[in-house]
């Protein structure tokens, strides 16, 4: 098989390639399978904090989406070839406070303050974390192709601020 990326005018030698059963595919038959299997893999996304109860004014909260920092490269055979694909997330935090935050992390657990907010005030905050996904794939060993619609994933948790008040005790 050969292949020109511009139009025609230089050529690559792909070697012998196997024709599937059901014929020839093209990338875009291929992707749009790609994606369905993209949503399939990627694991749902959640939110948790710490402290769970007695989250005050001005000491830091820590919040996990509790997903993994990155998913390896998984291998699939659609419509006849093989496929690898390659998934990247993202996270972004909306505080309930009017702050947010965009990190390449999902965040954690104590002591790991990566995704934390600090709140100034007592009240009841709605957090919000948005995961996108987006990745590329390789056909055999062709590519990489952008999968075409990222995957958006979102979980909310009403979070309670109280008030904490020092008391001098003679």
């Amino acid at each position: 098989m050969w292949l020109s990326e511009d139009g025609g005018a230089t050529w690559r030698d792909l070697g012998l390639v196997c024709i599937p059963p059901g014929g020839p595919v093209t990338v875009s038959q291929v992707g749009s399978s790609v994606s369905e299997e993209f949503e399939r893999a990627i694991p749902a996304t959640g939110l948790t904090y710490q402290p769970r109860r007695g989250v005050l004014p001005y000491l830091p909260v820590i919040f996990h989406s509790t997903q993994p920092s990155e998913l390896p490269p998984s291998n699939h055979v659609i419509n006849g070839v093989s496929v690898t694909l390659y998934p990247r997330p993202s996270w972004t935090w909306d505080f309930g406070d009017g702050a947010s935050l965009r990190t390449s992390v999902p965040g954690s657990t104590y002591p790991d303050l990566a995704v934390s907010h600090t709140y100034f005030r007592a009240g009841r905050m709605q957090v919000r974390v948005t995961t996108s996904w987006s990745a590329t794939y390789m056909i055999d060993d062709l590519g990489p192709f952008q999968v075409s619609l990222p995957v958006t994933q979102t979980a909310t948790a009403i979070l309670s601020v109280g008030q904490a008040r020092a008391v001098l005790v003679p």
